[in-house]
């Protein structure tokens, strides 16, 4: 193997993000492909013609493995190693590999990208902490003149070179018209396999729950209509590739939109299927959604639900009637069976919104079990982030007192305790979820609570309580066994050869819960690694 300019570590942690930050061990819960580090080498390639390859999974390697690669593929010129993705990062085998780096390759720049820094802050050894759309941050990276903000955590500590694409106007790689993903032969894509892309960068609205960062947009920010047609033909062409995830935080934004890409796609010669966020408002009650999306063949759909109580999904920026809304999605999913032959749906909920009692969110999940069936639920605490430079605030991190919440100390909320146990204890309980609730207790002491997130309290639940409902009211009840396979966990039963057919059963009708069974997911990806090993 040739020594090349770019090396690029990447991959997606387990479910719960938590799974591999305890251990070096090779961890095979997921089958994924992230797409900003592939988006990053294919923007240095064609900026700089520089080689530049991506080591994917890099949760599941050894690190007498990661240390082959990176010995096989830095050399006296290679200018840049970095590592790049979503979510928790700083596992210990990155950590350790990265060490390495340091000590044995001392010319290399080293850089950690994300789009938050909390996911990058602790693995050490890094000369550019890049966060955000990181295309123009990087180029500053390899030319050798980034500019950079020494960020300490409450002002006190070791200082972090960071470069910020979000608050830096110099590096705001938006609105772009052109955002191809092109991928090599290195890169071993199965046809199977479920990519990812963007139409567009930013949101046009801005719920007040919401920490993204480019909300509000007015204009055109969506990729042009060539980029998209190339980028799905090449990788049919090259990959036999079908299957995508819209990576946007909305993709149903506008009508016209939508109805550029369905252009394209009902003159293909092969039928794709694409998966994204979709504001289900707009989706039943605007004229166009519906009949557009359905023959772009945009079959999956994650709404953000939130609340099915109105005067909650009202107060966070949500304003439709919920009842219309959950009727229009029933009659969307009938539509898209009718003329597509599929279709997937997920509802998210937030625990914890203003003016949500145990009544409104009883009738939620009478609702659900009445009518949704064999399709995803997913519910989340309600988290209010703090504005410390780490973590993005909301509009609520600056209005809680109008929202009817107050900032509790930990000696003021009631730990976790025993409160679970029931669920443990229950056989009717899958051990995955089990496990999966047991890593994501609450920490009081942790720095999630300490420098991420406000320990929150209002009239009927505190930080505390909302985990708990959520874990003994969905992920820990045995009505999980009905559900569906999220939306964007799809990829990972597609990554190991599931079918769409396989993805329209439940939980009991599969062989496994919520991920593919895990020897299929390590036979999948020590052939990627054996194959990455023997270039």
């Amino acid at each position: 193997m040739a020594y090349v300019d770019v090396l690029l570590f990447t991959g997606l942690g387990s479910y719960s993000h938590n799974l591999q930050a305890f251990t070096e061990d090779p961890t095979y819960e997921t089958r994924s492909r992230t797409s900003g580090t592939y988006r990053i080498a294919t923007y240095l390639r064609d900026e700089f013609d520089l080689n530049v390859e991506v080591i994917d999974f890099m949760f599941s390697w050894k690190y007498e493995e990661l240390k082959e690669i990176v010995d096989s593929r830095v050399g006296p010129n290679t200018r840049l190693v970095g590592v790049g993705g979503i979510f928790f990062l700083a596992a210990p085998i990155i950590i350790r590999i990265f060490q390495y780096i340091k000590d044995t390759y001392p010319h290399v720049t080293t850089s950690a990208g994300s789009q938050d820094l909390w996911s990058l802050i602790k693995i050490p050894n890094i000369d550019y902490y890049c966060v955000g759309y990181g295309e123009l941050g990087m180029k500053a990276i390899i030319e050798g003149n980034p500019e950079v903000k020494q960020w300490q955590m409450f002002g006190q500590g070791p200082k972090f070179p960071v470069v910020d694409c979000w608050e830096n106007p110099k590096y705001h790689a938006y609105p772009w018209p052109e955002l191809p993903i092109r991928y090599e032969k290195r890169d071993f894509i199965l046809p199977y396999e479920t990519l990812s892309m963007e139409t567009s960068r930013g949101c046009r609205f801005a719920c007040s729950y919401c920490n993204f960062p480019i909300l509000g947009v007015k204009g055109d920010y969506t990729r042009s209509k060539d980029c998209f047609e190339r980028n799905v033909k090449e990788n049919y062409d090259l990959w036999g590739t079908t299957e995508y995830i819209i990576t946007d935080d909305t993709f149903n934004d506008y009508v016209p939109k939508i109805e550029k890409y369905a252009d394209v796609v009902q003159d293909l010669p092969f039928e794709p299927n694409f998966t994204g966020y979709c504001r289900a408002d707009l989706l039943t009650m605007r004229k166009g959604d519906l009949e557009q999306m359905a023959r772009m063949r945009f079959n999956s759909h994650l709404y953000g639900i939130e609340s099915t109580h109105h005067p909650s999904a009202k107060a966070i920026g949500k304003g439709g009637k919920p009842e219309k809304i959950l009727n229009g999605i029933l009659e969307a999913k009938e539509y898209f069976l009718k003329h597509n032959g599929f279709y997937r749906g997920e509802m998210s909920f937030i625990w914890g919104l203003p003016y949500e009692t145990p009544d409104t969110l009883a009738y939620t999940f009478k609702w659900l079990d009445e009518n949704w069936q064999s399709e995803a639920v997913s519910m989340f605490p309600l988290h209010i982030m703090r504005d410390n430079g780490m973590t993005r605030p909301s509009d609520m991190t600056h209005r809680m007192d109008e929202f009817g919440y107050k900032v509790m100390q930990p000696i003021e909320v009631d730990p976790v305790g025993n409160r679970l146990d029931d669920i443990y204890a229950d056989p009717e309980i899958d051990e995955y979820f089990k496990h999966r609730i047991k890593l994501m207790e609450p920490d009081l002491k942790s720095p999630h609570w300490q420098v991420g997130t406000f320990l929150w309290k209002n009239e009927y639940y505190d930080a505390i309580t909302a985990f708990i409902g959520v874990q003994k009211n969905l992920f820990g009840h045995k009505r999980y066994w009905d559900r569906a396979v999220p939306i964007f966990n799809q990829s990972n039963w597609h990554g190991v050869g599931f079918t769409k057919e396989d993805m329209m059963k439940n939980f009991r009708e599969l062989p496994s819960m919520m991920n593919p069974p895990e020897e299929m997911v390590r036979e999948s990806i020590e052939d990627y690694k054996q194959k990455k090993l023997s270039l």
